[in-house]
């Protein structure tokens, strides 16, 4: 095989050509492609048709990017701005800073709560959990809880789906 060559199970697909053998025989790429794949898109009509689509699609993209590139290149002012744009990203941020100048007074709350939460809540939340998970009536009672939220999730899965099949069927009519 050779190095500049796609691998074979990328060209084949079956006993058909793939897409990006297609796809590289379109864009002119023919070198990389197998030439048994290049002899069998020739040959087969199924592939011929496929090959068409993919030259198709391939002129349509590169015409569109010659069109897009003018545009993008136009004024000397828009390339720098495509090709840097920081400037761009700075002007966003300092935006967002200056719409949460109003809020900022509530960010002290927000501090001083999560400091009370992670002094008292949280050994609160820890020794709760622990006590729970060491009850002898909790490790009885779990094989049952497993059960019962395992039933009512198939439920509330089967109450979604007859639900949205039904609106799907009075979208069609």
């Amino acid at each position: 095989m050779n190095d500049e060559r796609l691998p074979r199970d990328l060209v084949w697909d079956g006993p058909h050509a793939s897409e990006l053998a297609l796809t590289a025989i379109a864009d002119g790429q023919e070198a990389i492609v197998d030439p048994e794949a290049v002899a069998h898109v020739d040959a087969c009509d199924f592939c011929a048709g496929r090959l068409g689509r993919a030259a198709l699609l391939s002129a349509a993209v590169g015409e569109g990017i010659r069109a897009a590139r003018p545009a993008l290149a136009s004024t000397p002012e828009r390339a720098r701005a495509a090709a840097r744009p920081w400037a761009a990203l700075a002007a966003g941020l300092a935006v967002a800073v200056l719409a949460a100048l109003p809020s900022v007074h509530h960010v002290q709350h927000l501090v001083a709560y999560a400091v009370a939460f992670a002094t008292r809540g949280v050994p609160v939340l820890a020794r709760g959990g622990l006590a729970l998970a060491s009850s002898d009536a909790v490790s009885r009672a779990l094989p049952a809880a497993t059960l019962v939220a395992s039933a009512l999730l198939v439920t509330m899965g089967l109450a979604i789906a007859r639900a949205r099949s039904r609106a799907s069927e009075g979208s069609m009519s």
